[in-house]
């Protein structure tokens, strides 16, 4: 039986936790190439997170991006029962940084952004075949092209360009616009800028305990944790079974406008 208390939080012990809920509303910007493009782009991974996902359209906006519950609940998935279970598709998410100059509405220009990067079925095998050619991704720098509107987001051409210099691109790489030295400087003074920067990446940590100055993959586990199926329902409440999304759906456009400063 719930807690009929439970709607509440004496003291400050909640207040962490609605930090956490704030930062995640606010996770990492995705790759995505308008038709007829190029990105040059650096992998920091080569072992993708894989699992089923789905991507409705809320509100007229398609950038609702949702971990499928059937792996995780024993009587039935929400998000399945709503969605219908054919608008699941399997994806794998890598770290990399976007070498590509960007502006925003606001006019702020952007480049060697860390991002993710949501490879769907096909491009989940082309990558492997890429990791074979090459033993490893990690640190490789790839031209990517998307041909035209039925090709994934992500580009369908991916032709490797060389190795790149993490130790300098380390100097140069930036999250959400910050650059990654100065978020580890500031976590080393702070806390909970410290926890929140562990929330987001997989830092690797020195005998000091402070974060070593290189460029790690996102903390995909913890970016992509599953909903509560009522937090499901309420997402969901009010979309229509042709907004569900599906594996041959593409967003007709990026995350990237979407960044709050």
């Amino acid at each position: 039986m719930a807690d009929a208390n439970a709607w509440a939080n004496e003291g400050f012990e909640g207040t962490k936790r609605e930090e956490d809920r704030i930062a995640a509303q606010y996770g990492p910007n995705r790759m995505w190439m308008p038709v007829g493009t190029t990105k040059d782009l650096i992998f920091l991974d080569d072992s993708p997170l894989c699992f089923h996902e789905h991507n409705p359209k809320i509100n007229g906006d398609w950038k609702n991006w949702l971990t499928c519950l059937q792996a995780v609940s024993d009587d039935g998935a929400a998000c399945c029962e709503i969605l219908g279970a054919k608008s699941r598709y399997y994806v794998g998410y890598f770290t990399v940084v976007d070498c590509s100059k960007w502006t925003d509405k606001k006019g702020n220009t952007y480049q060697y952004e860390i991002k993710l990067l949501p490879a769907k079925l096909k491009s989940l095998k082309k990558f492997e075949m890429k990791k074979k050619d090459r033993g490893s991704l990690v640190g490789c720098l790839y031209k990517s092209s998307r041909s035209d509107d039925k090709a994934a987001s992500i580009g369908d051409e991916f032709e490797f360009q060389k190795e790149a210099d993490l130790v300098k691109l380390y100097e140069v790489a930036n999250y959400r616009g910050k650059k990654m030295s100065e978020l580890y400087g500031k976590a080393v003074e702070n806390e909970d800028a410290m926890r929140n920067l562990k929330r987001i990446f997989k830092l690797q940590m020195g005998t000091d305990g402070k974060p070593l100055p290189k460029l790690v993959p996102f903390n995909y586990h913890a970016l992509f944790t599953p909903k509560s199926a009522k937090d499901v329902r309420m997402m969901l409440a009010g979309v229509k079974p042709e907004e569900a999304g599906s594996e041959d759906n593409e967003p007709k456009a990026g995350a990237d406008a979407d960044i709050p400063f």
